[in-house]
């Protein structure tokens, strides 16, 4: 295998591993909020729905918003 080649390969191996790594992470970020908003849905405050998933207060905020629209 000539080292060019060799190159090749290995930036397409960390590309991809790179690519699996921001899936899961993407993942991840949107298994909290899914129990965030479920949270506030039964009735949870935003600072302890914040506490619990770490998302930014901000971020719960805007989900409370969006269930108050949803729910009137």
């Amino acid at each position: 295998m000539l080292f060019a080649e060799y190159d090749k390969e290995e930036a397409l191996r960390i590309a991809k591993e790179e690519a699996r790594e921001d899936a899961f992470e993407e993942g991840k970020e949107e298994g909290k909020e899914e129990v965030a908003k479920e949270m506030l849905r039964k009735g949870a405050q935003p600072d302890f729905v914040s506490g619990v998933t770490k998302l930014p207060i901000r971020k719960i905020v805007e989900f409370q918003k969006e269930i108050d629209k949803e729910q009137h």
